[in-house]
């Protein structure tokens, strides 16, 4: 075992240095790497699980060759918004690092493992291990950021041999943890111990990896034709998560560990990102347990956005509510019921409660037909200083139910508000709309709220008077027509029971009309991200009793001509940190 180290030349260090060596002395023969370039094939998850230990049991994946595709989104304060937290974020990695000079040319992806702790870990160490993958798409490239770097490291770094393997440990402490790492093949793996990367190093020579986890396996080819993927992860069991909801029982030393009296709702989850010509899409992936398997779910149609003016800035539509109340119910108050859940279930109760009405008998029974709320602008009746007003469109096989409630909420609207109400009756195109109004000086009385029946099956309510008839008369376009609406639904599936649309752009800016605007709501950075997006739709769909997928799509501001993306802001110097992957902070890693 040797020690290296070197004066300290530039602000580079901890341990990409250590990877710029492990690079160059871990590719055996110059010859070896002399303009071998490595596939794209091989920089996929699946290609990364190959060298990840047996005891992986979630996969995080990163392909940066994807990055430069965000480049024609966005604008020029957005994109350097993006860039200085990717900047400061590599800064912590180690200070004055820099992407585009430095990393784009030769990492082609990026895998993160979460694994359990191996036979040999110390008691007391983390529940959970972080392992990664970097596979390098251009070894040229590597060696020119690797031969930099090895000169100017800086750092104390602890060279080995294990397997035939070079090692490298970064600042180990006395139990040998501390960032460690080697290259094999066309990948530097980097591990949160020398115990762990000798395990991972076994695994690979043997090969034992995470490749032959048929759980794992199956999870990744559920995305493997998604097409320009820039993030996925992967959840083949939850149930391995050393989670308190899924945890075995505590159990004294040396005594066999009771499993949880009943599964964790969720089995397996997998979730991608990928770039599209509008923006990015997402999707999440859940399959469930057994005993959480849902009914059959009933289709939604395309109606709901037929009923809302074109402009309309959110959409929600749903259909059988009552049924998705019902299940909603029995699970917050069963027996494997999580507590998150339950003050949910009160949440929800207490607050229909408050307006007079029982959640259970008065709210939901009725509505097992579709439903959809949606707000848009207005420019007159009382609501018009907020710039907004919303509405409600239900369908329902029991009118005098639904007609009863709508009595309730009436009544109780009647004595929350401090002005005395009058009740009138008018009509708006063919339907009859009851309608409460209060006095205005100076005007004489506005449309407060109001309902009204398109037929026996179909009730609508609205704040306003405008409200009211935007969706009892349609305008001759309706939302179906708006090209933002367009732009994110044409990448969502047209099969799916619930969807939701956001105008992201038109919302902010109709926050900055109202008293509080938006930037009393949201920070500067905030603001400028939002300023990059357009709109937002989600679909949610079940293919399966045990399936539920979530499809999200952003569609952002196009990069204009005439405008030149900023230059990526090198970080700025830091105190010399050393990412160790068991103390980096991960969701589930400690």
């Amino acid at each position: 075992m040797t020690e290296t180290s070197s004066p300290k030349k530039s602000n580079f260090g901890c341990v990409f240095p250590a990877i710029g060596a492990a690079v160059l002395i871990g590719g055996g023969a110059a010859a070896y790497w002399t303009l071998n370039r490595t596939s794209s094939a091989e920089m996929t998850a699946e290609a990364n699980a190959a060298v990840l230990p047996d005891e992986t049991i979630a996969i995080a994946h990163l392909n940066t060759a994807t990055f430069a595709e965000l480049a024609q989104f966005g604008t020029p304060a957005a994109q350097a918004e993006v860039q200085q937290r990717l900047a400061t974020l590599l800064s912590g990695l180690s200070p004055g690092l820099d992407w585009e000079r430095d990393l784009k040319p030769w990492v082609g992806s990026v895998t993160l493992g979460l694994a359990t702790p191996i036979a040999t870990e110390p008691e007391g160490g983390p529940d959970l291990h972080a392992y990664f993958a970097i596979a390098i798409r251009d070894k040229l490239q590597a060696i020119k950021f690797a031969s930099g770097l090895k000169s100017e490291a800086g750092n104390t770094a602890i060279e080995s041999e294990y397997a035939g393997v070079k090692v490298i440990q970064v600042n180990p402490d006395q139990t040998g943890r501390g960032a460690t790492l080697a290259t094999m093949g066309d990948h530097v793996i980097l591990a949160g111990s020398l115990d762990n990367l000798k395990n991972a190093i076994d695994d690979i020579q043997a090969k034992t990896t995470a490749s032959r986890n048929a759980e794992l396996q199956q999870t990744l080819s559920q995305s493997a034709s998604v097409d320009r993927p820039l993030l996925q992860i992967y959840i083949p069991n939850t149930a391995a998560f050393p989670l308190p909801n899924t945890a075995p029982n505590a159990a004294k030393a040396g005594e066999p560990q009771t499993p949880p009296a009943s599964p964790p709702p969720i089995r397996a989850s997998v979730a991608t990102i990928n770039v599209t010509d509008t923006g990015l899409h997402g999707s999440i992936n859940v399959m469930l347990n057994g005993d959480r398997e849902l009914p059959t779910l009933v289709p939604i149609s395309d109606r709901p956005e037929t009923q809302f003016p074109e402009q309309t800035l959110l959409l929600i539509a749903g259909t059988n509510l009552a049924q998705t109340w019902t299940q909603f119910v029995a699970r917050a108050e069963g027996d494997a019921a999580i507590p998150q859940t339950q003050q949910a279930l009160a949440v929800l109760r207490s607050g229909f409660t408050s307006l007079g009405l029982d959640a259970d008998r008065d709210v939901f029974p009725w509505m097992d037909g579709e439903a959809a709320i949606g707000a848009f602008p207005i420019t007159s009746g009382l609501l018009k200083q907020f710039g907004l007003a919303a509405a409600v469109t239900a369908e329902t096989s029991d009118r005098a139910a639904a007609s009863q409630a709508l009595g309730k909420l009436s009544e109780a609207i009647k004595r929350r508000i401090p002005v005395p109400l009058t009740e009138v009756d008018r009509k708006t195109g063919a339907i009859e709309i009851k309608e409460w109004t209060v006095p205005v000086p100076g005007v004489g009385s506005g449309g407060l709220f109001g309902y009204g029946w398109r037929d026996d099956r179909n009730v609508i309510v609205g704040l306003s008077a405008p409200a009211i008839d935007a969706i009892a008369q349609p305008a001759a376009t309706n939302l179906a027509s708006n090209p933002d609406f367009q732009d994110v639904m044409q990448d969502l599936p047209t099969e799916k029971t619930g969807y939701a649309y956001f105008n992201l752009a038109q919302l902010y800016q109709q926050l900055q009309t109202i008293p509080v605007g938006a930037g009393q709501i949201l920070s500067p950075q905030t603001t400028t991200l939002l300023g990059a997006t357009r709109s937002l739709g989600a679909t949610v769909a079940s293919d399966a009793p045990d399936q539920i997928t979530l499809n999200l799509s952003l569609a952002l501001q196009p990069f204009t001509a005439s405008e030149t993306p900023p230059a990526t802001p090198e970080a700025a110097p830091n105190s010399e940190t050393t990412p160790n992957p068991d103390t980096t902070p991960t969701p589930a890693a400690e």
